[in-house]
């Protein structure tokens, strides 16, 4: 006798009712698709049985034995009814797509800073992002403010900064927040994301900026933001030209395998 016809004679013995043969279903009872810290109503179809659980992703889900589950995490859901271990049925999985715009494991921001450092920080890429917004505690946003790449000067004082940004996409708003530790301690001042050499400064004619060795990419922007110069692969040194800018306040940043960052200078 199969195990489908013993079930289904014990059901109508005992309850006058098949333990059907047909797959359980789920019915989706909310927007499937919702904003990270929303959730998404399921209902199980609980059909004839003494015992109900849930899974996620082939797991057991922790007391999820109810034939309603509110789910706040993404993933494959499915839920198992029974009689007993002799007769159980599992439903269909249905995915849940709860929607996380930042993940804190994909922010690749520097945590350390000399105090009075410019720096540039990107936002992690996401094609799902419209707006940016980014805050600062303890410095100032020079510029890139409501894109993906801001530069911030931080104050002179040593102490603990944070940067936070806040993202839109998709209906949903995310933020994330960081600590930034402006003492600079543990900083290798040889190492060039920490410590930018550009001398003179302002620049009346030519400064040199030292890069050290290795391969670098250095910009230079304006305070909105424009690249006005750029040198890839550049190393040892290069060279700042007066008459290459007008009059005015600019911002260079340096980059390598072991970070950016940045520095103002002045060009009179």
């Amino acid at each position: 006798m199969s195990s489908n016809t013993f079930c289904e004679r014990r059901t109508q013995a005992v309850y006058r009712d098949p333990f059907s043969d047909v797959q359980p279903s789920i019915f989706v009872g909310s927007v499937n698709g919702v904003c990270e810290g929303d959730s998404v109503y399921l209902i199980g179809d609980p059909g004839v049985s003494n015992g109900f659980q849930w899974m996620r992703n082939g797991q057991f889900v922790t007391g999820a034995n109810d034939t309603i589950l509110w789910a706040t995490e993404g993933g494959w859901y499915q839920f198992s009814r029974s009689l007993d271990s002799a007769c159980v049925r599992v439903s269909d999985s249905v995915w849940v797509d709860i929607l996380s715009l930042v993940d804190s494991a994909s922010v690749s921001w520097l945590t350390d800073a000399l105090p009075g450092a410019a720096m540039i920080y990107m936002a992690p890429s996401n094609p799902n992002f419209s707006s940016y917004f980014w805050q600062v505690i303890g410095g100032s946003i020079m510029a890139g403010q409501n894109t993906p790449s801001v530069t911030v000067q931080w104050n002179s004082a040593p102490g603990l900064a944070e940067l936070s940004l806040t993202v839109t996409g998709q209906g949903c708003t995310d933020q994330v927040s960081l600590p930034i530790n402006l003492s600079g301690l543990g900083a290798d001042e040889s190492d060039a994301k920490y410590l930018i050499r550009l001398d003179p400064n302002p620049v009346t004619g030519v400064s040199t900026v030292e890069l050290g060795q290795g391969s670098y990419s250095v910009r230079v922007f304006d305070l909105s933001g424009r690249v006005l110069s750029q040198f890839d692969n550049a190393s040892g040194s290069i060279s700042i030209n007066a008459s290459d800018y007008s009059a005015g306040i600019y911002v260079m940043s340096v980059s390598s395998e072991r970070g950016t960052a940045s520095t103002r200078f002045v060009v009179r």
